[in-house]
């Protein structure tokens, strides 16, 4: 994960996931509907993706869980992942400004 902003908007993010389906796949249609968003609408933008990322990532059942449950923690660490990395790109910025 990792994710910039400008003027308050996500100016980029890359997206990847791994341990869901077969292999770990970049989130590129994701990607582009989040850049260029508001931070607190690409909560909203993640969590309206499921039947994207259930369609790329083809999720089974198995001992680790529900194909449902997989997809559900994945858009929750998204989110979470996406609010770290806008956080540390926020950081770094203002540590180089002063």
């Amino acid at each position: 994960m990792a994710a910039a902003r400008r003027d308050g908007a996500i100016d980029d993010v890359r997206l990847a996931v791994g341990c869901v389906g077969s292999k770990a796949l970049r989130l590129t249609e994701l990607e582009a509907k989040i850049r260029h968003s508001d931070p607190t609408d690409s909560h909203k933008i993640i969590k309206e993706a499921k039947p994207y990322l259930r369609n790329l990532l083809e999720p089974i059942d198995d001992l680790l869980g529900s194909a449902e449950y997989k997809i559900y923690i994945t858009g929750i660490l998204l989110q979470r992942a996406l609010a770290q990395a806008l956080q540390d790109a926020e950081s770094r910025q203002d540590g180089s400004n002063g």
